[in-house]
């Protein structure tokens, strides 16, 4: 599952394409298959043989074409063993068809419910992706807002239960109009790329990165107290102030963040939450820049 959510929008693209062409490849199997039934047309070893699931179009890109990581995402294992059931049950019919029509017919029924369930994962693997490209950064590949209320709404109902303490925090890139004006807008993504992969890098597994908008992050801390949300937060805004960007002219620039923080209210909607972080981040710009400032 996660190498599946950590692909670049440009992977993701790229195993959708894939993904379609293969099982469009796998439809015309299905097709031949058929005409063999009514016409008596020849098959293939991508039908008869006993491992015919690796010898189809579909099943060699499952063990060829795919990279090791993706092979393993739990979506990837999913379908190929129920691609392997599939196969496994057209071939009885197959063998059931020259002996007894009745028998194989009952066997069609049962070939065409794992072919039911094949087109099912596939179609769930597809909506995977899409949904990955939906709510994904483009450029610096963190999650977008297109889920953020959604996801931490969740959140919020989680932790009115469980009790435990969060912390929401917007990070906010110092002076950026200045960067992108004296060194160009290709420079000023070059700081978000460096920033996101610092803050990504940073944080636990459990934690979240958004791209808010623009130059500005939200950061999802959950089971996190203040004392060591401020310890965690710290550490990002030092880690900061040591990155390096390589302007056009070959100069190593250097920038800092401004934070606002609060923990996650769980009365409430999220939005007030993130107010109430945001006006942090406005009391921490207020305050000089390149600090943290935390709103009970």
């Amino acid at each position: 599952m996660e190498s599946i959510k950590n692909l670049t929008p440009a992977e993701a693209r790229d195993l959708i394409h894939h993904l379609g062409m293969h099982l469009a490849g796998h439809e015309l199997w299905f097709t031949e298959l058929v005409r063999s039934f009514l016409f008596g047309e020849p098959l293939s070893e991508a039908h008869t043989d006993k491992k015919s699931h690796k010898c189809c179009q579909f099943g060699i890109w499952l063990r060829k074409g795919l990279p090791k990581n993706i092979r393993e995402a739990l979506i990837v294992q999913d379908i190929d063993f129920i691609h392997r059931r599939m196969h496994h049950a057209f071939r009885k019919c197959i063998r059931s068809w020259k002996s007894s029509r009745e028998t194989a017919e009952a066997l069609f029924d049962e070939a065409m419910v794992k072919r039911t369930a094949f087109q099912y994962t596939v179609d769930t693997m597809q909506s995977m992706l899409f949904d990955l490209l939906l709510q994904t950064d483009p450029l610096t590949r963190t999650l977008n807002r297109s889920k953020l209320v959604s996801t931490l709404e969740r959140e919020r109902q989680r932790v009115q239960k469980s009790g435990e303490h969060c912390t929401l925090s917007m990070v906010d890139i110092d002076f950026f109009k200045g960067l992108n004006d004296k060194y160009g807008h290709p420079f000023g993504d070059l700081v978000l790329v460096k920033l996101s992969l610092l803050l990504q890098a940073s944080v636990r597994p459990t934690d979240l990165v958004f791209r808010y908008g623009g130059e500005e992050f939200l950061l999802y801390l959950p089971n996190t107290s203040k004392e060591e949300a401020v310890t965690i937060l710290e550490r990002i805004r030092e880690g900061i102030c040591q990155l390096r960007v390589i302007s056009p002219k070959g100069k190593k620039v250097r920038f800092t963040a401004s934070f606002g923080a609060t923990r996650l209210a769980v009365t409430g909607d999220v939005a007030t939450t993130i107010a109430k972080a945001d006006e942090a981040l406005y009391v921490a710009k207020e305050s000089g820049r390149n600090c943290l400032i935390w709103k009970d």
